[in-house]
């Protein structure tokens, strides 16, 4: 089955959650094989599931504006098949997303504003989030792991890529702008920029023991003036991997009572990177 929706306006819904009338407290929650969400707007929503879900083998969100929404648990993306024990083959399975801006939303559970996960392949460009709240969750903006997906190991781990893209102003506990788990990633002229963070004030990336050979690659990305006290780039490594970290990075601060070339909490305190292992 195939899903296209494009050119349409979900503004200043609610939707609650009630099992009686089958309500899921979601905008809407989908199960398709190749969908295609396009030139949407979603705005000053406020739901207590999800903003929005979706599962899905091939997706592509582009060309959207998604701002002033509250929900509990944000946008989530993956393989499995909704109230279903089963999932769309992951083998060849990708999201892309580009030209999306996604502003000042509030995410108030343990997730992240856009969840990814489950998928071989992830492509982003080209796209600004900024301002958006996660309480106590993972990725300020943006939230990319390999599981949800069906039982795989080895080298089954998530390809993500992202182009030009802008993350300021966002906030969580772990990974202020952006969240990596089970993930090798490359990140080429992407801007991060005064996000916040306990774990990772900019990029928190973690490894999982059941996948090898990961890698994080960061050509031309300014990681600047982004707030906490364990790093602007947080590596959280299994002691049995082999990792490859790959830092081309322009670190700087334009403010000069900003200590640690800008990334750092509010005291002076705390480092660039941080490498920790499990």
């Amino acid at each position: 089955m195939s899903l296209s929706i494009k050119n349409t306006s979900f503004n200043k819904n609610k939707a609650t959650t009630s099992t009686a009338a089958n309500n899921t407290g979601s905008l809407f929650t989908i199960n398709s094989g190749n969908s295609i969400l396009e030139n949407l707007t979603v705005s000053n929503n406020i739901t207590e599931d999800y903003l929005f879900s979706l599962s899905s083998k091939f997706v592509s969100l582009t060309d959207s504006n998604i701002s002033y929404n509250n929900s509990n648990k944000g946008i989530f993306f993956d393989t499995k098949v909704h109230n279903q024990n089963k999932y769309f083959d992951r083998d060849d399975s990708s999201f892309e997303l580009s030209n999306l801006i996604v502003w000042d939303n509030v995410v108030n559970n343990d997730n992240s504003t856009l969840t990814i996960q489950g998928y071989e392949t992830v492509i982003s460009s080209k796209n600004i989030f900024y301002g958006n709240t996660v309480n106590n969750g993972y990725g300020g903006a943006l939230s990319v792991s390999a599981t949800g997906g069906a039982s795989v190991a080895g080298s089954a781990y998530t390809k993500f890529s992202d182009t030009g893209s802008s993350f300021e102003g966002n906030s969580a506990e772990y990974g202020g702008a952006l969240y990596f788990s089970g993930t090798s990633a490359t990140l080429t002229n992407t801007s991060i920029s005064g996000n916040t963070a306990k774990y990772g004030a900019g990029i928190y990336f973690e490894s999982e023991a059941q996948f090898s050979n990961l890698y994080l690659n960061l050509e031309n990305v300014s990681l600047t003036d982004n707030k906490g006290s364990d790093g602007a780039l947080y590596l959280y490594l299994d002691n049995d991997g082999n990792y490859s970290v790959d830092l081309n990075v322009n670190i700087s601060a334009n403010n000069k009572d900003i200590v640690w070339q800008g990334n750092c909490d509010e005291k002076g305190e705390g480092s660039d990177i941080v490498i920790r292992f499990k």
